[in-house]
């Protein structure tokens, strides 16, 4: 089955500026073991910085809320696309993420329908 594990991230967990180095190197070992395991098919790590626009959809209407919005409590800091056969196997991978100390994060696990 295809999933995406999507990285919330809250208090405590570091702007790409601070601490860079270390949580850089143990997410890329992270990465690089799910690639030789055959799980990982995409990753994207997300800007830090603030939401740049909000697009807000109510049936024909469409409000743009356009600006810099301040990064909030809990924020969207990356995202893997995997191939795993279970649920289970992607909470066991979840499980392994290099999460820093100190830092609070959620791991959001989806399941990817089937190709359209």
């Amino acid at each position: 089955m295809r999933c995406v594990a999507i990285l919330r991230t809250g208090a405590g967990f570091p702007s790409q500026a601070a601490e860079e180095t270390q949580l850089t190197s143990s997410i890329r070992q992270y990465d690089d073991a799910l690639t030789k395991a055959g799980v990982l098919l995409a990753a994207e790590q997300l800007h830090f910085g603030p939401i740049e626009a909000i697009v807000r959809c109510s049936g024909e209407l469409r409000v743009v809320l356009d600006g810099d919005f301040p990064k909030g409590v809990e924020s969207i800091a990356a995202f893997w696309l995997w191939q795993v056969r279970s649920k289970e196997e992607a909470v066991e991978w979840a499980r392994r993420f290099p999460n820093p100390p100190d830092a609070e994060t959620v791991m959001e696990i989806r399941t990817v329908p089937g190709k359209r």
